[in-house]
């Protein structure tokens, strides 16, 4: 079960429908033989792949069931990935000070357990919320949080120059802010990470587009739009 939950975490950035089909998979076999911590990372898979798709409602809607299931069994990893989500689709859906409370809620868990990945990812998403509310030295001191801790994640690693990318962008730093798009560039097309490139690229092309550079804020919207959809990634 949890194999092939994981085996479906392996394609969120490039597909999917093909992390929702191995999550299935684990759920049903997850409940056939009654593992309830099985059905929590399952459905915590399905959930992350609905928000990918842009299906918030259900991403929400799972992401409770599996909060549920973790809070009732004590299962604090698990527990921790679903408020994560939570704080993720309230992060959609521009509710930042909400997704705070969830993210930082998660960071909680996850130290409760000295779990230095999930610690890792939330310094990632924290800093991410407090980048998009353009409170730019908490966004700054998170992601460099993250930064120290890259050992732990290094399939996230585009995001976090991403990041620091919007960071500088929104303090006026084009030169440094460029710097970390095509830092983040590079990660992500290393590990084939489509959905994360087509962020960047979107991002840069915002940033072009505000310093009047048009013509290169179009090739980035290009190639946005380009990688956003080899990845069938709606937003």
């Amino acid at each position: 079960v949890m194999l092939m939950a994981d085996l479906g975490l392996q394609f969120k950035n490039t597909n999917p429908d093909s992390t929702i089909y191995y999550g299935q998979k684990a759920l049903n076999l997850a409940e056939q033989i009654k593992f309830l911590r099985g059905e929590a990372h399952a459905i915590n898979t399905i959930a992350l792949a609905m928000r990918e798709k842009g299906d918030l409602p259900k991403a929400l809607e799972l992401s409770m069931k599996a909060y549920k299931i973790g809070l009732a069994n004590n299962y604090v990893y698990e527990t921790s990935a679903s408020v994560r989500r939570i704080g993720h689709v309230y992060m959609d859906l521009k509710e930042y000070r909400t997704s705070l409370k969830y993210l930082q809620r998660a960071l909680q868990l996850n130290e409760s357990i000295q779990h230095k990945r999930g610690m890792a990812i939330e310094y990632v998403t924290i800093g991410m919320t407090y980048e998009y509310m353009a409170i730019l030295d908490s966004a700054l001191y998170f992601i460099q949080k993250a930064e120290n801790s890259k050992e732990y994640f290094e399939d996230l690693y585009p995001e976090v120059n991403r990041v620091f990318g919007n960071i500088y962008a929104k303090k006026g730093n084009p030169k440094l802010a460029l710097f970390y798009y095509r830092k983040g560039i590079d990660a992500g097309s290393a590990l084939n990470d489509f959905r994360t490139m087509s962020f960047i690229y979107a991002d840069a092309a915002r940033m072009f587009r505000q310093l009047n550079q048009i013509d290169s804020s179009i090739l980035y919207a290009k190639n946005g739009l380009k990688y956003g959809q080899l990845a069938s990634y709606k937003k």
